[in-house]
């Protein structure tokens, strides 16, 4: 019972900061701080780290990359 409710209080807390990072990116219409090829590496690693997760059935690494792919577009977006 203990493990399931501290899992789920990171998966909220985790969703919490991706979203107000979110918001942040779009409001003040900037993105991280990287190089636009070194924020694109980043997004296919991800990409390949979640594709990975889920055949081995590995839903929170799965999650937390899903939700690294969305910062790093998004700040590929405004940059």
């Amino acid at each position: 019972m203990l493990k399931k409710t501290v899992l789920v209080l990171a998966l909220f807390f985790m969703i919490l900061i991706v979203g107000n990072i979110m918001y942040s990116f779009l409001t003040e219409k900037t993105g991280f701080d990287y190089p636009i090829w070194l924020q694109i590496v980043m997004v296919i690693s991800f990409s390949v780290l979640a594709i990975m997760k889920v055949q081995t059935k590995n839903y929170i690494v799965t999650l937390a990359a899903s939700l690294a792919i969305i910062l790093l577009i998004t700040s590929l977006l405004n940059t």
